[in-house]
């Protein structure tokens, strides 16, 4: 497996799992790589970090609850 297709293989799993509390040495672990060396090739790939990106998918989820809601 490649670096791109782990990292597809990572945004899958935080798509599916958004909402429980997730972290680096987590989604690192699965891929039986050190926290740092996973946050390097999630950058590299992404061009952002983890945390960065799990935060933003949680603020579209959050902001499209909001438009439905509201409307």
């Amino acid at each position: 497996m490649n670096y791109i297709e782990i990292v597809n293989d990572v945004i899958q799993y935080i798509e599916s799992n958004l909402h429980p509390k997730l972290c680096l040495k987590e989604l690192a672990s699965r891929y039986y790589f050190s926290p740092t060396h996973f946050h390097h090739i999630f950058r590299a790939v992404t061009n952002q970090t983890v945390k960065s990106y799990i935060l933003g998918r949680k603020l579209s989820e959050a902001a499209i609850a909001l438009k439905v809601n509201l409307l």
